[in-house]
C-alpha cells in the first residue's frame, strides 16, 4: 500500500513578507480525505564559522516565534535565486564579520516538513577574513565566540537548542572526528 497523500485542493489563507499559509484537503492512502495546513518558504543558509584556533562564533539572537533568546549559527533567508553558498558567506560576513575563504557543504535539511517547506543549507566555514559586520536595520544580536568543544558540550547538554546549529555543530564534529 502506498503512502502518498494525493492533493485534492489548496488555497492560500495568508500572503505574508516572509512566507505563504496555505490550506488544503488530500485523500489519504485508504481513500479517507484529511485536511492539511502547509507553510511555505523560500529557504535559508547558515554556516558555522571555524578559526585555525579551533574557535566558532555564533549569534545570540531573540526568537519572536518562541519568545526567548537563542545562540545559533549566522544565518539568513534566501533571495530569490540566490545561491545558498552565497547566503551563507553574505550571513557569515554581516553578522559576524568573517568571509571565510573555505567553505564545506553540510547538506540541508528540513526543519518541520509536516507542515513548513522550509530547505536550510548549511555550511562549515573555514580560513576565515575579517569583514566589517553589516547588520540589517531590524537585526539586533550579539557574537559569541566559543571553542568548538565547548560548543559541542552545549549541543550535548541541551544548552543550545537551536536545530540548524545542532545540526551544524554535530556533522561537524563528524567532520572533525571528534564524534
Amino acid at each position: 500500500m502506498s503512502n502518498v497523500e494525493k492533493k485534492l485542493n489548496e488555497k492560500i489563507v495568508y500572503d505574508g513578507p516572509i512566507f505563504q499559509v496555505y490550506q488544503g484537503t488530500v485523500s489519504l492512502p485508504n481513500g479517507k480525505t484529511a485536511p492539511r495546513d502547509r507553510i511555505a518558504h523560500s529557504g535559508g543558509a547558515g554556516i558555522l564559522p571555524l578559526d585555525d584556533k579551533g574557535n566558532i562564533y555564533l549569534v545570540k539572537q531573540y526568537r519572536y516565534g518562541i519568545d526567548k533568546t537563542l545562540l545559533e549559527i549566522p544565518a539568513g533567508k534566501l533571495e530569490p535565486g540566490e545561491d545558498p553558498q552565497k547566503t551563507a558567506e553574505r550571513e557569515a560576513t554581516e553578522e559576524v564579520g568573517f568571509l571565510p575563504k573555505e567553505i564545506t557543504s553540510l547538506g540541508y535539511m528540513y526543519l518541520s516538513p509536516a507542515y513548513l517547506g522550509e530547505i536550510t543549507y548549511l555550511y562549515l566555514g573555514r580560513d576565515l577574513i575579517p569583514q566589517k559586520a553589516a547588520l540589517d536595520e531590524d537585526e539586533f544580536l550579539d557574537v559569541v565566540t566559543m571553542p568548538f568543544d565547548e560548543a559541542l558540550a552545549m549541543v550535548l547538554s541541551g544548552e543550545i537548542t537551536d536545530g540548524k546549529t545542532q545540526t551544524a555543530i554535530l556533522k561537524t564534529a563528524a567532520l572533525l572526528g571528534k564524534i
